[in-house]
């Protein structure tokens, strides 16, 4: 009843809105960020360490299953259009883009526009070249997370050390 009666009889603004402006006034002093929330000093943000470890393992079964899929896309890919590229156990997102590249010159020569977006048809050449695309960007990140393992079996997203 205190409170009430103090609130009531002497302030002009209701307690909400004074906390508000001095919250406002020292963070500003303190030049806090506000889009960040801070409680005992801890640093809190949505998803905060979700899914922040890579595990070497992990990635190096996902990359052989990729690996897999590719061969597979290789063999389907030369049966359909007669190319004759060489299919092996492993990949590199380099040898992966030297086909992406090919691919892009053939839709070049072709002039087949590239289509995107609901309602629109992609030409055969596009769907292989946005597949092998995706497989190259894929090995790309696999390579740069084995790269950052080293001999070590993971490390965080958020602080790994080169």
């Amino acid at each position: 009843m205190a409170f009430q009666g103090f609130e009531q009889k002497y302030l002009k603004k209701s307690i909400s809105k004074i906390f508000a402006e001095i919250s406002e006034h020292l963070s500003g002093l303190m030049k806090i960020n506000t889009e960040v929330q801070y409680i005992d000093g801890t640093k809190l943000e949505a998803n905060a360490y979700k899914n922040s470890f890579v595990y070497k393992t992990r990635v190096l079964h996902a990359q052989e299953r990729l690996w897999q899929r590719i061969t597979e896309s290789i063999i389907l890919l030369n049966q359909e259009y007669g190319y004759n590229y060489r299919y092996q156990q492993k990949y590199s997102s380099q040898e992966i883009g030297y086909i992406v590249q090919y691919l892009m010159e053939v839709m070049v020569r072709e002039e087949i526009v590239l289509q995107y977006g609901k309602g629109k048809r992609k030409h055969e050449s596009q769907r292989a070249y946005d597949m092998f695309l995706g497989y190259a960007l894929k090995l790309k990140e696999y390579e740069e997370n084995v790269f950052i393992c080293g001999e070590r079996n993971s490390y965080s997203k958020t602080d790994w050390e080169p």
